[in-house]
């Protein structure tokens, strides 16, 4: 009978490819290298928590310059360049002034939230002028 001998050989088929199926569908996805760098790039937000006026700086971690700004004390902004919003990425550096201070990763002392980079500049020139007390 030709109609089951094709049933027969369909099985032997089915029985083969099944086992092969399980074991390519078990296997976990790889993520994609870029995915975790992607979440942390965004916006940067700096509150001027000091006393005095502070000149801020920001370079890429490839030493691209992003810009330079003048922050009054208790103002909250969003650092802009030529209107545009400025994305950071964690390793990207940062520091107050132009006395020779030491430069600081967004990521060692922003907190990320929602898309945007949030620094006090407090934190940034504790983190540049570790040896310095306070105001010097």
């Amino acid at each position: 009978m030709p109609s089951g001998c094709d049933c027969g050989g369909m099985a032997v088929v089915v029985l083969l490819i099944a086992p092969l199926m399980a074991v390519a569908q078990s296997r976990p996805r790889e993520a994609r290298p870029d995915s975790s760098a992607d979440r942390s790039h965004g916006a940067i937000q700096v509150v001027n928590d000091w006393q005095d006026e502070v000149s801020l700086s920001l370079w890429s971690e490839n030493r691209e310059r992003l810009g330079q700004w003048s922050i009054r004390p208790g103002e909250n902004v969003v650092l802009q360049e030529r209107g545009e919003q400025i994305r950071v990425r964690p390793h990207d550096k940062m520091k107050i002034g132009d006395d020779g201070g030491r430069w600081v990763e967004v990521g060692q002392i922003g907190q990320a939230q929602n898309g945007v980079w949030h620094v006090n500049v407090r934190n940034i020139w504790a983190a540049t002028h570790q040896d310095h007390p306070e105001g010097c």
